[in-house]
């Protein structure tokens, strides 16, 4: 089920992983610029509250904790969440339902776990395609992990050089309207790349 990496695999993995980061960054503008003119609380709630993913200690950063979490987040779970949303869940829910309807089940159930819905229900559909395609897990997996490491080295960067007060950040976010005017441009673009040569990718190594 899992099979094994090539070295081809990697620049399609890298692809797949940059694609994702620039609907993450469209979808979060797309949905949550908007309501955060309309409903601030609501995106004050949103950026005050993002999962813990690092450990401080007295202004330190304790090595050992922090190195757990690094693990669980960028091998631990890509892998588990591989093997049940697209390695099970899709192969038991194809008995009953058609393949596309289980695609989307699998990924509606992958994407309500995260904490923003839309972009990682997109990128589930993305990660069964690929599982579909190829009949193995571990370019998912691999691209998963990538992903996971992507957003873990973002976030901590982002923590250790942020300095903007919690009630200010809501603005500063409205102010950064460009990036995400950035991010769908991208997207727009890359899009139809990839409807013009037929997908995202048009041959796998499996």
């Amino acid at each position: 089920m899992v099979g094994t990496f090539n070295r081809k695999n990697l620049p399609f993995a890298l692809e797949v992983v940059f694609f994702n980061i620039i609907v993450s960054y469209s979808t979060i503008y797309i949905i949550f610029y908007p309501l955060s003119f309309a409903y601030p609380n609501y995106i004050y709630e949103w950026l005050s509250s993002g999962p813990i993913i690092f450990y401080t200690y007295e202004g330190g950063y304790p090595l050992l904790p922090n190195f757990l979490m690094a693990i669980l987040m960028v091998i631990f779970v890509p892998i588990i969440e591989e093997l049940v949303f697209r390695g099970i869940l899709i192969n038991r829910l194809s008995v009953t339902f058609k393949t596309k309807t289980a695609v989307i089940i699998s990924s509606i159930l992958f994407g309500v776990l995260h904490t923003d819905p839309l972009s990682a229900t997109l990128f589930g559909v993305v990660m069964a395609m690929i599982y579909i395609q190829t009949q193995k897990l571990i370019i998912p997996i691999i691209c998963h992990c990538l992903n996971n490491l992507a957003a873990y080295v973002f976030i901590i960067v982002e923590s250790m050089t942020d300095d903007t007060p919690t009630s200010d950040a809501i603005m500063v976010f409205q102010d950064s309207w460009l990036i995400g005017l950035f991010s769908i441009i991208t997207l727009m673009i890359l899009s139809l790349i990839y409807l013009k040569r037929g997908g995202l990718y048009n041959k796998l190594y499996a």
